[in-house]
């Protein structure tokens, strides 16, 4: 499990490299994260009650009104107090491993509703556990970037409300329609702790915090994992009967809604613009601009953000990863019965189909057999190990993705230290 987060953590900061355009120093660093080319603007006279208190809030502002943070602000998530970043990295994990507890649930409320609801196992499985995940995937592509560009608080409080309301109606109206339709829009907003979150870790702590913060997210999810059958099973036989599952889904869900508004926001681009937006306000004075806090257009939207995640699907490091980890997920959602887009999309495509087809491979060609092929697919995946290991520099030099995150390196690596060098 470890070695697996590991190779998670790896693939992450790959992808989170040619987000922020520079290396992991550089995108660590509060005043790196809005540094970008100086291009040629009016000079502005700044007043000087607006430079202090910019100041006082930790910003430095240019000559042409460009807003910056300073290498020891408060402002920025990295440089928030100990109980500020415990409070919204435990909610996250929270999030996590309750998200993962409720998608697990649809094996054994399927199997306690079929003869209810008058379905096959088969379709139980579908309409509770497929259709779930299928929501998942779509919501692993289209969240994240929505995060990455209008930021994670209003996504967290929205996608949490939204989720209880679809299990409130599961349990008051439990019918297939029903329960199809909510199981499909539930399983797209858990999408925000499974893949979402690994970006507000990363904005509040350095390389060396968010390994361990992120090995405690994954524990999370395999604890939810591992408590979900139980947990349903028993709720389901009660005299509560199968809908109180997700009744009491609600019920928790609603009440992490309540503790999400008390959750800063952790996007170091959205910070600058929401501070920026108060000192302009109180100071009337509106020629102030932070540099990476514009919304996108429309079409810049689905060009970049929406492209990327999907285009590292062609990075072989990338892909192999999020292959071995998704199988992983989907024998456990078998057995039992979710940052990285790619991961999270083809994690939840295979939990939600196994479920369908590993019965009738048992049934088809035995125990002994289908264990045998499980057994061989995981032995394949020892060996991609040893690939990356030989190979892993040239995959990367022969990557257009890789490659133009280098070159975005070096000329941001170059813009940053030249502004360094003029401020000082």
């Amino acid at each position: 499990m470890v070695q697996g987060s590991r190779s998670w953590i790896t693939a992450m900061e790959q992808q989170r490299t040619s987000r922020c355009g520079s290396t992991a120093t550089l995108c660590e660093s509060p005043s790196s994260s809005t540094s970008s080319t100086t291009s040629l603007k009016q000079h502005i006279d700044i007043p000087r009650r607006v430079s202090d208190a910019l100041d006082a809030r930790g910003f430095d502002v240019s000559s042409e009104g460009l807003v910056t943070f300073q290498d020891s602000s408060r402002s920025h998530p990295r440089n928030w107090s100990l109980l500020r970043k415990s409070y919204d990295a435990g909610l996250i994990c929270f999030l996590e491993f309750w998200m993962t507890l409720v998608s697990n649930t649809g094996s054994a409320t399927s199997e306690a509703a079929r003869d209810e609801l008058g379905i096959s196992r088969e379709m139980g499985v579908f309409c509770f556990v497929t259709v779930y995940m299928l929501g998942q995937a779509l919501g692993g592509l289209v969240l994240p970037p929505m995060a990455e560009s209008f930021g994670g608080r209003t996504i967290y409080v929205v996608t949490t409300l939204l989720f209880g309301g679809c299990c409130l109606i599961i349990a008051l109206v439990p019918t297939l329609p029903t329960i199809v339709a909510c199981r499909a829009l539930s399983g797209m907003l858990s999408a925000v702790p499974a893949v979402v979150a690994a970006g507000s870790l990363e904005n509040m702590f350095d390389a060396r915090g968010r390994i361990y913060l992120i090995h405690l997210w994954i524990s999370g999810a395999v604890l939810g994992l591992a408590l979900a059958p139980p947990f349903a099973t028993y709720v389901s036989a009660s005299s509560l009967r199968w809908p109180a599952v997700y009744a009491i889904t609600a019920i928790v869900t609603f009440a992490c809604t309540l503790l999400c508004l008390l959750v800063e926001e952790s996007r170091p681009s959205q910070v600058l613009h929401q501070q920026v937006r108060k000192v302009s306000k109180q100071a009337g004075f509106d020629q102030l601009s932070a540099d990476g806090a514009t919304l996108p257009t429309v079409s810049e939207f689905v060009r970049t953000s929406l492209w990327q995640p999907i285009r590292l699907f062609t990075e072989p490091i990338v892909g192999a990863v999020s292959i071995m980890t998704a199988t992983v997920y989907g024998i456990i959602y078998f057995y039992a019965a979710s940052a990285n887009a790619p991961m999270a999309y083809l994690r939840a495509i295979l939990s939600g189909v196994f479920p369908l087809i590993g019965r009738r491979m048992f049934s088809k060609l035995g125990n002994n057999n289908a264990l045998f092929l499980l057994a061989a697919l995981a032995t394949c995946f020892c060996g991609v190990a040893v690939w990356f290991a030989f190979q892993g520099k040239q995959l990367r030099q022969r990557s257009p993705f890789a490659s133009e995150s280098s070159e975005s390196y070096e000329h941001r690596s170059e813009t940053y230290l030249a502004e360094k060098s003029g401020r000082v």
